[in-house]
Formats: structure tokens, sequence, C-alpha cells
């Protein structure tokens, strides 16, 4: 890890972000412990014992956002699903690092922010990928999500 940290070379500073609906992304290569690292990382997913978190989040404030957003834009209405979608494409373009892919020998850095989201159908349901989220509106991705 020494090794990664020392040869790091920052990226060229990059131009305008991609336009809306446009894909763009910067590939890493990475050094062969890195990819033995990631092998049995995620080869421990199946082999150690794993524990999860939870916690309780106060959402008085999102409660009064969305009560503002859709006196702004009624008669259409945000859930509060559609603040969390927002906020996680807020935090994806905050923290670009995290908006990678593992590619097998390279790391994808996303320059764009998809996320997908579930919704019921019926008795299933269907996966909706709200695309260039960090730059479509609360009111779309209401529309996207329904």
């Amino acid at each position: 890890m020494r090794k990664d940290v020392e040869n790091f070379t920052p990226a060229a500073a990059k131009g305008a972000p991609a336009a809306a609906g446009q894909e763009s992304y910067t590939d890493e290569p990475v050094s062969q412990m890195r990819k033995t690292i990631a092998k049995r990382l995620s080869d421990s997913l199946f082999t150690a014992p794993h524990f999860y978190l939870t916690m309780e989040i106060d959402m008085d404030q999102a409660v009064k956002s969305r009560a503002a957003v859709n006196d702004a834009i009624a008669p259409a209405k945000i859930s509060i699903n559609d603040l969390v979608i927002k906020a996680a494409a807020a935090a994806l373009k905050k923290h670009p690092q995290v908006n990678s892919s593992w590619m097998g020998d390279r790391i994808r850095h996303n320059d764009h922010i998809h996320i997908g989201v579930a919704v019921a159908v019926g008795s299933g349901a269907r996966l909706v990928s709200v695309n260039s989220i960090s730059v479509v509106s609360y009111g779309n991705v209401c529309a996207r999500t329904r």
C-alpha cells in the first residue's frame, strides 16, 4: 500500500463536467498488489462473518423541506424517497471517488451520476435508472420513479 501512495499521480485537471445525458469517465490502472487485495476482499464476502449497522436519523428538517418543495412545485408532489435519492447524488458529487467501478485491471471513476431505484409494480418490482441525476430537478426525479 505504501508503494501505491508513493506512486500516486493526481489525475489531470478535468474540464467542464459531462453534459446531461453524456457519460464520461477516467480509468486508473491498478498495481498487482491492489488487484490481489481487491480479490481477497471480494472473496471474504462469502467466507468471513459480516455484521450490519442500522441507525436512526432525525428527518424533521427533511419533512419540512419536502413540504416547502411541494408547495413550490404544486400540483406535483415529491416523496421522502425522492429527497434521499437526490441526497445520495449530492454525496456522490461531493465525493467522486465513491462513484467508481472496479474493472478488474483498473478503477473507472465516473464523471456522471446514475442511481437505480427499485419501484414496486403489481406483485414485483422493477429497476428505474435515474440518469444524470445530479442535474435533474426534484420534479423530474419524482416523475421518473413513479
